[in-house]
């Protein structure tokens, strides 16, 4: 098992690609923190199904646009399992689907609070965390392919996932002389909630025209190179943007 005995924080843990990454890292027998903000059901079926693989899981609420409440999880993390080796920044939204010139700031605002706050809250304090316990920690932040090709109607989704590129590489540098090692994975298209929102036949067939592969990714082909960048596999790997998008930025 590629994450026996190591434990696991993985923010928006309890659906969509999230919930995939939850699922491959419980088979590999990681103890894991999910994460939730509002869908408290979801997130105990979630945990329903990952208990019949692997018992060691618990969920937890936490707004990361909130320092405090990031702190309380990674203090009740490390009461729990006594340690963090890996944490998945994973939590993202989309607050509205309008063009530029129509988004509203409080949607503008609430995008980047969740998708660059939640994330940088999150990788400050359990970097701190693992700086000062001596952890050969991994960080792997959840971009996508819309902070690198202009994605129309997500102006403010795009500009959080191109500003956690560039926090990405700037923790791979400072982090790296403790051992830890921070990378991003892309994801392109991918059957999520988000991603059935392209519910329109046209639009899916426009979209898969666009990908080499032919197809939309399903959470599991984003889950898989998550797990690559969490194990000791890619203990030569940082500072890197992982595009998981089927060949469409080639």
């Amino acid at each position: 098992m590629l994450l026996k005995n190591k434990t696991v924080i993985i923010t928006g843990g309890s659906r969509g690609i999230g919930k995939a990454i939850s699922i491959k890292f419980a088979e590999e027998g990681a103890n894991l923190v999910i994460n939730y903000v509002k869908n408290e059901n979801k997130a105990n079926e979630t945990m329903k199904e990952i208990k019949k693989i692997n018992k060691n899981i618990i969920i937890f609420k936490t707004d990361v646009s909130s320092r405090s409440q990031v702190q309380n999880m990674v203090s009740e993390t490390i009461k729990k399992f006594g340690k963090i080796d890996v944490l998945v920044n994973n939590s993202g939204i989309v607050p509205s689907k309008d063009l530029i010139i129509n988004i509203k700031d409080e949607d503008w605002d609430r995008a980047f609070k969740v998708n660059i706050y939640g994330c940088f809250f999150c990788t400050q304090i359990v970097a701190n965390y693992m700086i000062e316990n001596k952890i050969k920690g991994k960080i792997i932040n959840i971009s996508s392919v819309c902070g690198y090709i202009g994605c129309s109607r997500r102006g403010h989704y795009g500009a959080t996932k191109g500003a956690i590129d560039a926090f990405t590489k700037a923790c791979a540098v400072e982090l790296a002389e403790y051992n830890i090692n921070v990378n991003a994975v892309a994801p392109g298209a991918t059957w999520t909630d988000m991603g059935k929102s392209l519910s329109d036949k046209k639009d899916i067939e426009k979209v898969i025209k666009r990908i080499p592969l032919k197809r939309i990714a399903d959470p599991k082909d984003i889950a898989g190179t998550v797990l690559l960048l969490a194990s000791e596999w890619s203990d030569y790997i940082t500072g890197q943007i992982i595009r998981v998008d089927g060949g469409l930025s080639s």
